[in-house]
């Protein structure tokens, strides 16, 4: 069951990865340098929609992570 807040859906790290299409140790690697926000909910992390979109480039300014191309 996916976890809504507000009105914001929240995604594992595994979703992120899948809709990023990147491996999850990607996704732990830019929560951990700061550039992926992510919330931490009891032990895991959840990622907001927006925040995925951000870092995706599909809103704002395009993402700049760094990260080799696929």
């Amino acid at each position: 069951m996916p976890s809504i807040i507000e009105g914001e859906r929240l995604y594992t790290l595994n979703e992120a990865a899948e809709a990023l299409g990147v491996h999850y140790n990607t996704v732990k690697n830019w929560i951990y340098n700061g550039s992926l926000n992510a919330n931490k909910i009891g032990r895991s992390y959840r990622v907001t929609g927006t925040e995925l979109r951000r870092i995706s480039g599909i809103e704002g300014e395009p993402a700049t992570n760094g990260s080799a191309t696929k």
